[in-house]
């Protein structure tokens, strides 16, 4: 079939393909669209396969989906259950398990977990991993749009077998390694591997490259910023000390060899770091924004409340048992771009010996000089941190970072503007308007007004009512509609009664 675009003419919303009628589509990637779709009296999820490939591959994908949603125990509850796969229909699709919850990227869109939340999901998704691992099969495409989360913290894996299905113990099914037969692309390249870059391409998608896109997953979840730029997490959270920034550097290693073997070593060594002693007692805390003091409970990086002066929502980065002061931030919600959340990080230091490694036995790397790695929003691929250009695929790099730094400020700017009109008051200003009113009627209506509008313009820019609001209309009424309404009946039926007396007259 020439490459193009399969027929989708029947695959709209209320329209039947196949016998499943679609409710809505849940999601789109680059291969395909997730449907909602009712089957039987059921509800179901289609995958229809919306960019032509080899049967065969499309036979690979759909063969580890089918077999992982049918293992027994609780490897088997990381993967929706697969019904039937249809892949001589036009367009081709698979009918699966529907997973009540949202994707792991539109979770990351509205930061609302704590680190130890986060940190707990992120031991979830390296189990779910683990569990592929463990069957023999590679996932090949670990992306934050391919992580389904539940209402109840359930994770769920799809699209799993993109590229290479299997390591080198699988023998369930036969591979051709024909030209023909090769996967084509990336489709998520800011979170793929290196190898997956190379010719060679089935030969470089193993175990270790699951293992390098779980490190950028985990750098989100701990940050919150795409994984573009990579610095030490440290930095940001330094209760987490030099032992997380081990785990995710040797997750990020360029060699696959010097990464972890499999999630399932990964998951080893993440339980083994995952829960640091929580600070005891209460502490001192100040607003990055009102500069406001408080007092806050002890916990661990990553706890969250809201301030007491502005109302912003405040993350703990570090708790200072000398001092007894916690040290915050304020947390923000990335802005929706039309490509990754980038936020571009300048690093000066020299390109040469970017980081040193010494190997102590099989199984331990002690990393010295740990340092910021950056990777091409374009190709995803490796670059120097003080690289304004791709030297792989030649992509401008900063203008599209500063774009987005710039829409980040703007966005929180105007997060700014909303929390403080959220909390204005209008308590002086209904004060003011009801000593006017006695004084002299005119002032009192025209300030009436004035606060009603302002007051109706803030309701609008904040969404929330401000205090004082209810009283200003009810003054405005009181004071000005209702009199000037009984003044004008008085007026109209004064009329009306001259008017009748001069014809009886």
């Amino acid at each position: 079939m020439a490459r193009g675009i399969w027929p989708m003419a029947d695959v709209a919303v209320g329209r039947l393909m196949a016998g499943h009628r679609l409710l809505e589509k849940i999601g789109e990637g680059h291969f395909g669209e997730v449907w909602k779709a009712e089957y039987l009296g059921h509800t179901v999820a289609l995958k229809i396969f919306t960019l032509p490939r080899k049967r065969s591959n499309l036979r690979r994908e759909a063969f580890a989906q089918y077999a992982l949603g049918r293992i027994q125990g609780d490897d088997g509850l990381f993967f929706p259950h697969v019904e039937h796969i249809e892949l001589e229909h036009e367009p081709p699709y698979m009918r699966m398990e529907y997973i009540e919850g949202r994707s792991l990227e539109d979770l990351l869109a509205h930061p609302s977990l704590s680190l130890e939340q986060r940190l707990a999901l992120g031991a979830k998704v390296l189990e779910a991993a683990g569990a592929v691992h463990r069957h023999g099969f590679v996932h090949g495409d670990l992306s934050p749009l391919n992580i389904l989360v539940s209402p109840d913290g359930r994770v769920k894996l799809i699209d799993v077998g993109y590229g290479a299905l299997f390591d080198e113990g699988a023998q369930d099914m036969a591979i051709s390694r024909e030209a023909d037969e090769r996967p084509w692309g990336v489709a998520s390249p800011l979170y793929a591997a290196p190898e997956r870059f190379r010719a060679e391409f089935l030969d470089g998608c193993g175990k270790p490259a699951d293992v390098f896109s779980f490190g950028k997953i985990l750098y989100r979840l701990i940050t919150g910023e795409a994984p573009f730029v990579i610095k030490p997490v440290s930095m940001k959270f330094p209760g987490l000390g030099r032992v997380w920034d081990e785990f995710l550097f040797r997750c990020l290693e360029e060699d696959p060899g010097r990464r972890f073997p499999d999630a399932l070593a990964a998951l080893d060594e993440y339980r083994r770091i995952l829960r640091p002693e929580p600070a005891p007692g209460e502490y001192r805390a100040e607003c990055p924004e009102c500069r406001g003091k408080m007092s806050v409970p002890g916990g661990w990086a990553g706890e969250r409340f809201a301030c007491q002066g502005c109302g912003m929502t405040l993350e703990v980065l570090f708790y200072d048992e000398t001092t007894r002061h916690a040290s915050t931030a304020v947390v923000t919600a990335t802005p929706k771009t039309a490509t990754e959340g980038i936020e571009f990080i300048e690093d000066e230091r020299p390109a040469t010996s970017p980081r040193s490694a010494v190997t102590e036995g099989p199984d331990i790397v002690v990393t010295e000089g740990l340092r910021s790695r950056k990777f091409c929003p374009s190709c995803g691929q490796s670059i120097y941190a003080e690289a304004k250009k791709c030297r792989h695929c030649g992509a401008w790099v900063d203008d599209v970072a500063r774009r987005l730094v710039e829409a980040r400020e703007r966005c929180r700017a105007e997060e700014r503007r909303r929390t403080v009109l959220a909390n204005r008051s209008f308590a002086m200003p209904v004060l003011a308007t009801l000593i006017a009113y006695f004084f002299f009627w005119v002032p009192g209506a025209l300030l009436n007004w004035y606060f009603v509008e302002e007051a109706r313009r803030v309701k609008h820019l904040s969404g929330v009512e401000p205090h004082g609001y209810l009283a200003l209309h009810v003054m405005m009424w009181v004071f000005v509609y209702l009199p000037l309404g009984l003044l004008g009946s008085a007026l109209t039926l004064f009329t009306f009664v001259a008017f009748l007396a001069a014809l009886l007259a």
